[in-house]
């Protein structure tokens, strides 16, 4: 049985969608009526599972788009459909833009309504399959190799980045672990493959940039690549970056805890 909330304030309105879903699905749903955005508001966070919610955004009295927010942030499955008055299309992009999964024109309920109310549902319910499934995910490994481009190392950060957060690792905000990976990446690709030194970064980064784009084509360096390997479940995550680079001697590197001031 396909449960539902139509959050509208028209009693007419609310017989016309309720006929015009008995004659489409006879008796398999379930209709629940919000008049106001306290009582939209009441239905949601009662825990009650919904498998569409018909959205009215010419509520009145009502921030229609906060209270599609609030629906969202207590509900982010919700597969919410707007329906809106002829002439509102800009209203339709935004409600699209913020979550929405579909639309309906007052006028066209009752060509479209149930179809359209089925196309959701089933992607939704879809949808809630998959990340049942990825929530079961215990742990993962992923290999990358690439080719000596800067331009990639922003989308390999968002993988990595995707791979941390579905294992909410870095109590929920990765950001630090994506900057110390960022810069082992970068060392690896400049640094390693391309040896290029880091005196020349710190001094002119135009002149850095321009010798590393010279070295990229360099036949010395052009089949080098960088690796990243990323083992990643519930208990936390490793991740191994390596290059091609002729590699360094650690002890030779200055101790940099040496140079901190303590007061």
């Amino acid at each position: 049985m396909h449960q539902l909330l139509l959050i509208n304030e028209e009693p007419g309105f609310h017989r016309y969608v309720e006929s015009v879903l008995a004659e489409e699905l006879g008796e398999d749903f379930s209709l629940v009526i919000a008049t106001n955005e306290e009582q939209a508001r009441a239905t949601i966070l009662s825990g009650k599972t919904l498998d569409a919610v018909l959205f009215d955004l010419g509520l009145s009295r009502s921030n229609g788009f906060g209270l599609m927010d609030e629906m969202f942030k207590a509900c982010p499955s919700l597969a919410i459909i707007v329906i809106n008055e002829a002439g509102s299309d800009q209203t339709v992009v935004e409600a699209l833009q913020r979550g929405a999964m579909s639309y309906l024109g007052k006028s066209d309920l009752n060509k479209s309504l149930a179809p359209t109310l089925r196309k959701v549902i089933d992607a939704n319910r879809q949808s809630r399959k998959i990340r049942r499934v990825r929530d079961g995910l215990a742990a993962v490994r992923m290999d990358y190799e690439l080719e000596n481009d800067p331009a990639l190392i922003r989308p390999l950060l968002d993988e990595v980045r995707e791979t941390l957060d579905r294992f909410k690792i870095g109590g929920g905000n990765t950001s630090q672990l994506i900057v110390g990976i960022e810069e082992a990446i970068a060392n690896a690709l400049y640094h390693g493959n391309l040896e290029i030194g880091s005196e020349l970064k710190h001094t002119n980064f135009a002149a850095f940039y321009k010798q590393a784009e010279q070295a990229r084509s360099n036949p010395k360096f052009i089949r080098r690549s960088v690796r990243l390997s990323i083992d990643a479940s519930h208990d936390g995550a490793k991740i191994t970056i390596s290059d091609d680079g002729q590699g360094f001697d650690p002890t030779s590197v200055p101790e940099p805890t040496l140079s901190l001031i303590h007061i």
